[in-house]
């Protein structure tokens, strides 16, 4: 029997509280991008009563050293060494600066990237056993395989660690795991979830041109599905300068990286490519799920067949988002990370919407996340009480003052632009999900068969999807085998 868990449903409560460590309450904007606003930041502590209740611990001025990877579709930074009145990094600066002073600790960052070092960089460092740094941060990838090989340490032999407390993800901490060997945990000081997670955004007066009505109320009642997306997407295609030819001077209904539709539209609709089996294997099963295919199909017809889709084949997707940001497109594909930054200067006004469901029997609307940098602990690392106390302090602190930065103020404030959008937000946070074939078989799927045949506008996806089966099924039996040792 198969267990549905290739797809993680993220679920997501907002509350803002301090965790009785000098907490302070920061305000708006983002750090890690040119196009954040200065804005002034609030450092008055709010108490609200949840702490990490961790007692007093002094490590003597030992130094806590993180090795983060920086990447430019997210914010990275996990230190801060000053303010300057953005939110994200004030708040940052703010929640180390107590907890160093709460433990006697010292914080210090260095930072690698694909491009200078490749995403392979950490493992000189694991193999070495070394400990030169505390934490190691990078892509889902190659953590995962850092992880099948044994160079990390499991979650639950770091003390302190409460993976119920809501400063960590439980739903997350409960899927990703191979074999029942669990080496990862997500706390809220992780933005780059946030940063990764898909919205579908729409052009306000293009609904109001085309007699729409109000989408938020359909969202609300349950009717934002497939085909309402293909009736009102099909409505806004204009031919503009009357050439017979479709280009980025024409309207569309929908704009977004060509890589990105199957995928996104494919997740919202419940269509899981990889699974977990009774052992807690992973299971590529695409070729043989009939809702992927019928999903799939789906999608070609909604954005290939009648101009509805602004063709593209080129990975970056800047030219999609300056289409709709200048008004060429309905709806468009955006991350959060691309509305708290690129879209927070449009000319248009625009509201944010979840990707539709399937249908009207389908209950939660699922927003897909792409997936996430993970964190993990080096299997050598000598002190586990110092690594374990400044990951539960650190999460509780953000849980209490970066997340609302991120969320109330970044996206809420600069991000979106009325407060329906705000209630749609709340909505998309609160079902995120991923699938397994969407993240750590991402090259052999989502930027290679699925993008070319997309594409292509090639349709026997059986064919598409049974092609790469021998890599995905070879690629996830190193993650299965190696969890599964060291479970021994």
């Amino acid at each position: 029997m198969k267990k549905h868990f290739g797809i993680l449903l993220l679920t997501a409560a907002l509350f803002t509280a301090s965790c009785g460590a000098d907490a302070t309450q920061p305000t708006d904007t983002d750090n890690g991008s040119d196009a954040s606003v200065q804005e002034t930041t609030q450092t008055e502590a709010v108490d609200s009563g949840i702490h990490d209740n961790l007692g007093d611990f002094d490590f003597g001025g030992e130094t806590f050293h993180m090795l983060t990877r920086t990447y430019d579709l997210i914010h990275a930074n996990m230190n801060s060494t000053e303010m300057n009145g953005e939110a994200l990094n004030d708040a940052i600066f703010v929640r180390n600066r107590a907890l160093e002073q709460r433990f006697n600790i010292v914080f210090e960052e260095t930072y690698y990237n694909f491009a200078q070092n490749t995403n392979d960089y950490p493992r000189q460092f694991l193999l070495a056993g070394d400990n030169e740094y505390d934490l190691y941060t990078g892509r889902m990838i190659n953590m995962f395989t850092f992880a099948a090989e044994g160079l990390f340490l499991p979650v639950e032999d770091i003390p302190h660690i409460n993976p119920e407390q809501p400063w960590w993800n439980a739903s997350l901490y409960d899927v990703m795991q191979i074999a029942g060997s669990r080496r990862f945990i997500v706390g809220e000081f992780n933005l780059s979830s946030a940063d990764f997670t898909h919205v579908l955004l729409f052009n306000k007066e293009l609904v109001k041109e085309y007699g729409i009505g109000d989408l938020y109320a359909l969202v609300r009642d349950g009717k934002w599905t497939f085909d309402a997306f293909s009736e009102f997407s099909k409505l806004a295609v204009r031919d503009l300068n009357g050439d017979q030819e479709m280009n980025e001077n024409d309207q569309y209904g929908y704009t977004a990286a060509s890589h990105q539709i199957l995928t996104s539209f494919g997740v919202a609709a419940g269509a899981e490519m990889v699974v977990r089996d009774d052992a807690g294997l992973l299971d590529y099963i695409a070729p043989e799920n009939e809702k992927v295919i019928e999903v799939f199909n789906r999608v070609y017809e909604m954005t290939w067949d009648n101009d509805v889709w602004h063709f593209n084949n080129i990975d970056d997707g800047t030219l999609e988002t300056e289409i709709f940001r200048n008004g060429g497109s309905l709806f468009g594909d955006s991350t959060c990370f691309h509305m708290t930054t690129v879209m927070r200067d449009a000319p248009i006004e625009f509201g944010v919407l979840p990707y539709p469901k399937w249908d009207e029997a389908q209950e939660t609307y699922f927003s897909r996340i792409e997936g996430c940098e993970l964190f993990g602990v080096s299997i050598h690392y000598p002190d586990t009480e110092m690594i374990g106390v400044v990951l539960e302090a650190m999460a509780c602190a953000s849980y209490n003052d970066l997340r609302p930065a991120y969320y109330d103020s970044a996206l809420r404030v600069k991000g979106t632009r009325d407060e329906e959008s705000v209630e749609m937000l709340d909505l998309i946070f609160a079902n995120r999900i991923f699938d397994y074939g969407d993240t750590l078989l991402v090259g052999e799927l989502t930027t290679n068969a699925l993008k070319f045949a997309f594409r292509a506008n090639q349709r026997n996806l059986v064919s598409t999807l049974t092609k790469c089966e021998k890599q995905c099924d070879a690629l996830l039996e190193l993650y299965n085998s190696g969890f599964a040792e060291q479970t021994k």
